[in-house]
């Protein structure tokens, strides 16, 4: 299953998109909906260490609407800690957003990648 709007994929039985609110569909249309350019750009824009900052951002993007993932947020702190950050995936198109909303936000442990403008 697939949401039309933000192209993410879901298992069997979720009807309808958590994020953009649509119903979902068996597949994406090739021509403008869903082929490979139209698939957004997912970048890093900040590791942190904190199960607390994770909660935090989290909230943060949730009532801005923003759609990311953290990489690795699963691992934090079991396999290998202060080793394996998690860190903040979001759309390209959103990076300077996400700065500007969590620009003020007091990490507990962590930082920035070199790509904050």
């Amino acid at each position: 299953m697939f949401c039309p709007e933000c192209k993410a994929e879901y298992i069997k039985g979720i009807k309808e998109c958590p994020e953009c609110g649509v119903e979902l569909v068996d597949e994406l249309e090739k021509n403008g909906q869903g082929g490979e350019e139209d698939i957004p750009n997912i970048i890093a824009v900040l590791s942190t260490y904190s199960h607390g900052d994770v909660a935090i951002i989290k909230s943060i993007l949730n009532g801005a609407g923003i759609f990311y993932y953290f990489k690795g947020e699963r691992h934090l702190g079991l396999v290998r800690p202060w080793a394996d950050p998690a860190k903040l995936m979001v759309r390209e198109d959103d990076k300077n957003t996400v700065i500007d909303l969590l620009k003020d936000l007091q990490l507990q442990s962590g930082g920035w990648f070199p790509n904050k403008e």
